[in-house]
């Protein structure tokens, strides 16, 4: 199914993990059968086929949730969270996010620093900019310390967001506009 899915041939792949879990529930594999319930999850939300993606996701959840806490867990929070977040519910993605970060002994570092950045794009978007401050400096420590540099790509990014949002801000204001117009003189 992996393979499938990296030539996105996505049929094939949805066909592949569907019968991953039927296998696996045949045996009894309960982790096999999450796993593959994730990643059609996973497809059909780049596939922005996002009833679908929410209603396995939710599924994962609840075998995840029978399972109890494991290390897969944060993934399908994450996932969860990115499919309420796209569909506008915020409120209940946060929850989502929040859960990786406090969970975080169960949780990959790379996890725990996406959550802190999609965290942050939140409460920037919600102009709550030291909140988003916050998060944005949590993610960017831990992404330092993992090998993996998605995470800290994603942080850079937000750092820049971060940083156009300060400056629009302050730009609007007398005082800053009487520095810049000091600052510039030739």
């Amino acid at each position: 199914g992996i393979l499938y899915g990296q030539h996105q041939r996505w049929s094939d792949a949805l066909g592949a993990f569907e019968e991953i879990e039927r296998i696996s529930r045949e045996m009894g594999d309960t982790m096999g059968a999450l796993k593959a319930i994730y990643n059609r999850a996973i497809i059909h939300y780049r596939l922005h086929d996002l009833d679908r993606a929410e209603a396995l996701f939710r599924e994962a959840r609840r075998l995840s949730d029978v399972l109890g806490r494991h290390s897969f867990s944060a993934a399908i929070w994450l996932g969860f969270a990115s499919v309420l977040r796209e569909r506008g519910r915020v409120l209940e993605s946060l929850r989502l996010y929040r859960r990786v970060i406090h969970d975080a002994d169960a949780a990959r570092a790379n996890d725990v620093a996406v959550a802190h950045n999609n965290v942050s794009e939140i409460y920037l978007l919600l102009g709550r900019l030291a909140k988003a401050m916050m998060h944005a400096d949590l993610s960017f420590r831990i992404a330092k310390r993992t090998e993996n540099r998605f995470p800290r790509c994603r942080v850079l990014h937000l750092g820049g967001q971060l940083d156009r949002q300060i400056f629009r801000m302050f730009s609007n204001r007398p005082l800053h506009r009487l520095v810049n117009q000091l600052a510039f003189r030739g």
